[in-house]
């Protein structure tokens, strides 16, 4: 039902007056977080009412009939009904809407049933072409086909522009949903609406018939909006130094593409016909595929003896520095030089988060190369904050070895021995060699990934490999179990009895990665539903900023650093091991940036810095 001036008051009360459980979906000028909405779809079990706030005529400059636009200010008639704490919501990939919804002001204080995230949970074994999308869930529960003329109306009538962006041949497509036709639109977006209504309802029937999966369905459920808080509240940019920094690497990168030009005779061009060019010039044989096709990739580059193949790794590594960060923050940052990144809480199929615009998971640490500028630099903390993060101490490996029963292994680091360190000395081999084995097997890695990674022969790789499990048989006793487990029965679960599905009975060494990594996954993302609640029903000014797998890096009021403590308490105590091997956490903060620890009045730096924080036994 298309919402009209003079219906528009007694809708509104006829919704605030519904069931309490309502399906939302927006309708928005296009897809990037800086668009805005201009419609809003309410829906309840009986109806689903199209709400213009905006659209004023199409493509065609055709006007939109005046009954049919509400003024904007009319948007906070609505608060009410999103304020209301006992109101349920259904919404599909529901945190776009919820920033959407936010920008004009509307904040949902009920419960949000993010529709996307809680289907990759109850159905974890789709592939193909968006299987999660509204239309694909619509289709698999038998709610009829979405109607896609909307993506054809604006495919058709070219409603898109090209967006240059900053840094070096980015471009952005940008959509103009506002641009189609009104009829169609909102037939389109009531049909929305219906639709996540309809699903929703039938995941919370389905989710109620998997008794041991609730647990977590709570989890994710609640997770939604704690990840739409963490993007609302953002993270501030020191945009100097980024200014700074993009500066040094456009200099550096002009100095790399001269230096291409003095070794080759030729102007650096991107694609592999100015390298293969390149190297033919040179006389040095290019990298190809097994195909003979050429092949420049960075594995290709790290294997390469010659100039060339450093200066298109330190080109590389400039343009990326550039592209995805420092030009990438002035592009997506606000005003008041704010980053909001997008989280995707169910990203990867392990269950562990994703992010985008930009990818805050991937950036470098400050010790990771010996750089001028450190990209975590361009982040501090807000006046009168500093930042604190905390992380598990070898979360994967430890949960991999409490799920075992090593108990040998699990005394040693108990009695304070590293993971590494101990799982050496048992095997008789140093740490560095220890690490690299523990890693690369529980990431499904053979003796031929193990030769590569630790520089010796397949012939010893297999028997340092032989040793370990010799040495931890209970671990591969665990390794062995999942996988069987996955090719018997084509799934296994990890600890929160999150399902893990086996397409190819040949790929069965990814399960153990997969109920370890997304058992990880799990822990954190349990912590920080309790953090954030801890958050909120305490009213405290301290925030949770971002999430990188296995930390969480906190922005702490200087009045409320006495609460580190018990954030990670949180932390450790939502993971109850099977053995006494706990998941211990470790703590480091900074007044200054996200880079660095520096010393904050009262604490001392280093070691002591931890100590104090946590407290001499904590660990």
């Amino acid at each position: 039902m298309i919402v009209t001036r003079e219906s528009y008051k007694q809708t509104v009360e006829k919704l605030t007056k519904s069931s309490g459980y309502y399906g939302q979906d927006t309708e928005t000028t296009g897809l990037r977080h800086h668009d805005k909405l201009f419609s809003i779809i309410i829906s309840d079990s009986k109806e689903s009412f199209y709400f213009n706030f905006n659209q004023q005529e199409d493509y065609e400059g055709t006007k939109i009939r005046e009954e049919c636009i509400l003024d904007r200010q009319w948007l906070q008639d609505l608060a009410p009904m999103f304020s209301n704490p006992k109101n349920y919501w259904f919404i599909h990939n529901a945190k776009f809407d919820l920033r959407m919804l936010a920008k004009d002001g509307l904040f949902i204080a009920g419960t949000v049933h993010c529709t996307q995230a809680l289907e990759r949970l109850i159905k974890n074994n789709l592939v193909g072409k968006s299987p999660y999308s509204l239309s694909s869930c619509a289709k698999r529960y038998g709610f009829g086909d979405k109607l896609d003329a909307v993506a054809k109306c604006v495919k058709e009538n070219k409603l898109s522009t090209t967006l240059k962006l900053p840094g070096r041949s980015r471009k952005e497509k940008l959509l103009h949903y506002d641009k189609v036709p009104f009829d169609l639109m909102a037939e389109y977006g009531e049909m929305d609406g219906a639709l996540v209504y309809k699903l929703g309802m039938e995941q919370i029937k389905r989710i109620k018939s998997m008794p041991d999966c609730i647990p977590l369905a709570r989890i994710e459920r609640d997770l939604t909006k704690v990840c739409f808080d963490m993007e609302w509240d953002g993270i501030q940019l020191d945009m100097n130094y980024v200014a700074m920094a993009e500066q040094y690497e456009e200099i550096g990168l002009e100095i790399a593409y001269s230096k291409f030009k003095n070794l080759t005779g030729i102007e650096f061009k991107r694609g592999p016909k100015c390298l293969v060019e390149a190297f033919d010039k040179l006389g040095f044989p290019y990298p190809k595929t097994e195909k003979g096709n050429p092949c420049f990739n960075s594995d290709a580059l790290e294997d390469m003896n010659h100039p060339l193949g450093d200066l298109l790794k330190d080109i590389r590594k400039r343009e990326k520095f550039i592209s995805t960060y420092y030009s990438n923050f002035r592009y997506l940052s606000d005003s008041n030089s704010i980053l909001r990144p997008s989280i995707n809480q169910g990203g990867t199929q392990t269950g562990r988060f994703s992010y985008s615009a930009p990818n805050l998971q991937n950036v470098p640490k400050e010790d990771s190369d010996n750089l001028k500028y450190y990209v975590r630099k361009c982040f501090v903390p807000r006046p009168g904050y500093c930042f604190v993060m905390i992380d598990y101490d070898q979360q994967e490996y430890r949960m991999m070895v409490d799920l075992a029963g090593e108990h040998q292994l699990i005394k040693k680091i108990h009695d304070g021995m590293d993971v590494h360190t101990a799982t050496g000395e048992m095997m008789g081999v140093d740490r560095r060699t220890a690490k690299t084995i523990n890693f690369m097997l529980l990431y499904g890695g053979g003796h031929e990934k193990l030769a590569k990674a630790l520089g010796v022969s397949n012939h010893e790789a297999k028997g340092l490999k032989d040793r370990y499990f010799r040495t931890l048989p209970k671990v591969e006793r665990f390794i062995k179990e999942t996988k069987i487990d996955g090719q018997l029965l084509g799934s296994t679960t990890n600890w929160m009895m999150r399902r893990y599905y086996l397409y190819d009975k040949g790929k069965a060494y990814i399960l153990p990665n997969h109920v370890i990594q997304g058992g990880c996954a799990d822990v954190i993302k349990s912590a920080m539903v309790k953090i954030s609640s801890l958050l909120k029903t305490e009213n405290l000014r301290s925030r949770m900023l971002v999430q990188v797998h296995d930390e969480l890096l906190f922005e702490v009021h200087e009045s409320e650093l006495h609460l580190v403590p018990k954030f990670k308490e949180i932390m450790e105590s939502v993971y109850q091991p099977r053995s006494n091997l706990r998941l211990t956490c470790g703590v480091d903060h900074s007044w200054k940036s996200w880079a660095t620890i520096d010393k904050i009045k009262g604490i001392p730096d280093g070691k002591e810095t931890r100590d104090s924080i946590q407290g001499k036994d904590s660990a």
